[in-house]
């Protein structure tokens, strides 16, 4: 599978890149606003702290998965797609440490046995044996986080949690977007 960035590819990680800078640009910090200090008190619903922990899980798992794709990839696409992948779940991760944080909940740190056991299947694949098996494992991740962050935006009831999977979603749906448009996926 030899894939190479198209304009097409090339235009939509430059919009992603756009909406990244946007919403880290927001003035509304979500760790900094008003309701924060008086929710930290809150007990968190269920919905909210399963939430919480598997965001920052899969947050963890899609940058070790992106990272370890700029070092085994061999389509251009790909590794452009990871670095962008890689570089947007660092930038979650901060902001759900800093969300974790105003909640008074620990840090969900280390990925769950799916994501390790994906971790540990792609570690020894190289070429275009990876570059098949990252684009299976980051679409699948990837539909998971959109569900994910989508339940959370319908059910969730901690106002600072619904909006953050809110600002967060329409990143992970372009990630998923890029994933599907992938030239040579099929």
């Amino acid at each position: 599978m030899s894939l190479f960035l198209t304009p097409a590819l090339a235009l939509s990680l430059m919009t992603a890149t756009a909406m990244v800078d946007a919403a880290q640009s927001q003035s509304t910090d979500t760790a900094a606003s008003p309701s924060a200090a008086a929710s930290r008190q809150a007990k968190l619903s269920q919905q909210d702290a399963s939430f919480m922990a598997e965001a920052q899980r899969s947050s963890t798992a899609a940058i070790a998965i992106n990272r370890m794709a700029l070092q085994q990839a061999e389509a251009p696409a790909i590794k452009a797609l990871a670095s962008k992948v890689a570089e947007d779940h660092a930038v979650l991760a901060q902001k759900l440490k800093l969300l974790a944080q105003s909640k008074g909940k620990p840090a969900a740190t280390e990925p769950d046995a799916a994501q390790r056991h994906d971790l540990e299947q792609l570690s020894g694949l190289q070429g275009d044996h990876f570059d098949e098996a990252w684009v299976k494992v980051q679409t699948k991740a990837c539909q998971d986080a959109v569900i994910a962050w989508s339940q959370e935006v319908a059910n969730g009831s901690d106002q600072d949690i619904v909006n953050f999977a809110r600002q967060t979603l329409p990143t992970l749906k372009a990630q998923l977007e890029y994933l599907q448009k992938l030239p040579g996926k099929g």
